[in-house]
């Protein structure tokens, strides 16, 4: 399930076109607190704090992003095993759907930041299990995104 842009804001209004979620200063300083966890292995404490982000931002890839990436770290002291690729997926997925929506509809900018690094971190998931046309694929996709959000 969807929230268009449209029908939510934090005011429960219509969003503001140049809104930024990067930034804003209080999410950059709950997002770190939990990236940190993330980077400290305590991988449950930070998807509930990336699952408050979500309950907030639910229309904005950013939260759905951070969920991923804490799947991905899950993976990294077992690169072969394929136990957490089904979860990293699913919220890398609905990433790049809500990161398309905003990049058509809100702040490109933004839009292809998040586009670019969710391509990124798919690519290298996709390397990680030697499916190099799909990594390929996603690394190009990544590129495209990253040139379009430079400044």
């Amino acid at each position: 399930m969807f929230i268009s842009f449209e029908s939510h804001s934090q005011n429960n209004g219509p969003i503001d076109s140049t809104y930024n979620l990067l930034s804003n200063i209080q999410i950059q300083l709950e997002a770190t607190d939990a990236i940190n966890e993330m980077y400290n292995f305590q991988f449950d404490r930070s998807a509930r704090n990336f699952g408050i982000l979500k309950k907030k931002y639910g229309w904005h890839p950013l939260p759905y992003f951070l969920l991923g990436l804490n799947y991905y770290w899950r993976m990294i002291p077992y690169n072969d095993s394929a136990e957490f690729d089904k979860e990293f997926t699913a919220y890398m997925d609905t990433s790049l759907v809500l990161s398309k929506r905003l990049y058509k509809g809100v702040n490109e900018i933004e839009g292809a930041f998040f586009l670019a690094a969710t391509h990124a971190f798919k690519g290298r998931l996709y390397s990680d299990r030697k499916q190099w046309r799909k990594a390929a694929s996603a690394g190009k996709n990544a590129l495209k995104y990253l040139e379009k959000s430079r400044g």
